[in-house]
């Protein structure tokens, strides 16, 4: 876990990355953080600080990713690069549509 005279702009930036998707994904399953807590195991205070941009462990970490129901790499996502992503993936599956269509009037 970080100290709080922590300097390092980016891995601050990646800590606050994971405690806004974790209280979003909390959020969305209308789940309190003592409920998060009990279910993942982990200390009411550690989630606190975890969304509070603190951070913590992996293992605590992973504990919480699948409390939630996820993979502990999709807290590292900003909701951007989740966007982009997904805009990728449509780009990509309308090529191989188009190109198979192609294929099948040959």
């Amino acid at each position: 876990m970080p100290r709080k005279t922590q300097t390092n702009p980016r891995l601050l930036e990646v800590y606050r990355i994971i405690g806004d998707n974790i209280s979003r994904r909390r959020g969305t399953k209308k789940m309190s953080k003592k409920k998060l807590a009990e279910i993942s195991g982990v200390s009411r205070s550690t989630i606190i600080g975890a969304e509070d941009g603190l951070g913590c462990s992996l293992e605590k970490l992973t504990m919480i990713a699948e409390a939630l129901g996820c993979e502990v790499q999709d807290l590292f996502v900003t909701e951007k690069d989740r966007e982009e992503i997904s805009y990728k993936q449509v780009l990509f599956w309308k090529k191989m549509s188009e190109t198979l269509s192609d294929k099948i009037k040959q």
